[in-house]
């Protein structure tokens, strides 16, 4: 779960830069 979280974060910090 922990590697589904940070790819999650990932996602969302792509997002907010976006």
């Amino acid at each position: 779960m922990a590697v589904d979280q940070k790819a999650f974060a990932h996602i969302l910090d792509m997002a907010d830069s976006s």
